[in-house]
């Protein structure tokens, strides 16, 4: 066990009740006076958080639901070979006219479905306060539409958020707050949790989760929530072969450039690419 870290773990559906008690004023899920306080502000919205009371409850009640859902068929690879229709001489189809024309392969079938495995996904969301609401909100989408494409395509799929902050508890230990929002062989509504990939799932749900792992732990948690991953400087995805997971982290510290975004385009590449490396069809470089 890494005494410089603590983990703090729950599913989204008994957050999502946590969650739905807080926005009728009902806080107590979480124990702390200071942190009571806290969660009633992150439930309001802001600009800087990039949602409001009204979406946060809509979210809840009905599922997170964007136009960028649109078009996801460009969102992963052909992840699936096409089936092909073949002829030899023991196949699944008799065909009479090409036997009497002398033709040895007189048979026909279908080459046999591509099988995929599950894809279990870690991501990573923590950012610094400086960086704008709108590319925290642009990373959450993109990952909302991988999941939904994921899901869209029939493979099984186990994913976890970690919303991770150093001296969260004041103390010096990175605490890595971990919300799983859809367990492997679960047979689930994307819709359901949905939200968890909303805009407001960093500066309101995984705030929320912060202060109930300081509960959890008895300290006060950070006035400014920590200081964040710092190390982290850019958006990267890996395929861990040896747990078979895809992992994606986020740069904590905003660009000092005024063109400063999410690399969509970029990020799709890295993701495509962990798949075909997750199926064996490339190796890392």
């Amino acid at each position: 066990m890494d005494k410089n870290r603590s983990y703090f773990r729950i599913d989204w559906s008994e957050l999502r009740e946590v969650l739905r008690k807080g926005v009728r004023g009902d806080f107590s899920d979480i124990k702390r006076e200071p942190h009571k306080r806290r969660a009633a502000g992150y439930l309001e919205g802001s600009g800087w958080q990039g949602y409001t009371r009204g979406q946060i409850t809509r979210w809840l009640d009905e599922g997170y639901v964007t136009d960028a859902m649109h078009g996801l068929e460009d969102m992963i690879p052909p992840i699936r070979e096409k089936r092909k229709y073949v002829f030899s001489e023991d196949g699944d189809e008799y065909h009479h006219d090409m036997m009497l024309s002398g033709d040895d392969n007189f048979t026909s079938s279908f080459t046999k479905r591509e099988t995929i495995p599950g894809v279990a996904i870690e991501a990573e969301i923590m950012f610094s306060s400086g960086v704008e609401a709108s590319v925290i909100n642009a990373y959450t989408v993109w990952l909302c539409k991988i999941a939904y494409s994921l899901e869209s395509a029939g493979i099984d799929t186990e994913i976890t958020l970690d919303f991770p902050s150093k001296n969260l508890g004041n103390d010096g230990r990175v605490f890595h707050n971990v919300v799983r929002v859809k367990k492997e062989n679960e047979a689930s509504d994307f819709f359901a949790w949905s939200p968890m990939l909303s805009p407001a799932s960093f500066r309101c749900f995984g705030f929320i989760v912060g202060l109930m792992h300081c509960d959890r732990e008895k300290v006060n948690a950070h006035g400014a929530w920590g200081e964040g991953m710092r190390q982290r400087s850019a958006w990267k995805i890996e395929y861990d072969a040896e747990r078979r997971v895809i992992v994606i982290q986020c740069p904590y510290m905003s660009s000092n450039s005024a063109t400063y975004r999410f690399p969509a385009e970029d990020m799709t590449r890295q993701f495509r690419a962990a798949l075909l490396e997750m199926q064996g069809k490339v190796t890392a470089s």
